[in-house]
């Protein structure tokens, strides 16, 4: 527990450095290891098409068509557009939108673009 207490006392003096002022600092840090760990597993979501639906509709984040070709770009663009938003997103809003496709992904339903539409006018 010492550890991590260490570690986020060393990132918030990287956000004065940086003059980058992360509110929430540990959350935005859970938030953006369960994002990178849900969207990167292949088993979880198969189609990079797919990521970049999920992520347009749920987070608003459009990407270029060569984007949508690489599960890596997606992933390294979109975290970027959280760290350069930072100040204008909600890190609970965030936290709930990751809870919210956790849920629906536990409940076994297949995730594609078709069942997202549903899953929409459910929430």
């Amino acid at each position: 527990m010492r550890m991590k207490e260490e570690f986020l006392k060393m990132l918030e003096g990287l956000n004065e450095k940086t003059e980058r002022k992360i509110k929430k600092l540990e959350d935005f840090i859970f938030f953006l290891g369960t994002f990178q760990n849900y969207f990167s597993n292949k088993k979880l979501i198969k189609k990079n098409s797919d990521i970049a639906y999920i992520l347009e509709k749920e987070f608003n984040i459009k990407f270029a068509e060569y984007v949508k070709k690489s599960r890596p770009l997606i992933l390294g663009k979109s975290i970027k557009y959280f760290f350069d938003n930072i100040n204008d997103l909600e890190i609970n809003d965030l936290l709930n939108t990751m809870y919210k496709l956790l849920s629906y992904q536990i409940e076994g339903k297949k995730i594609d673009s078709e069942t997202w539409d549903s899953f929409y006018k459910k929430i």
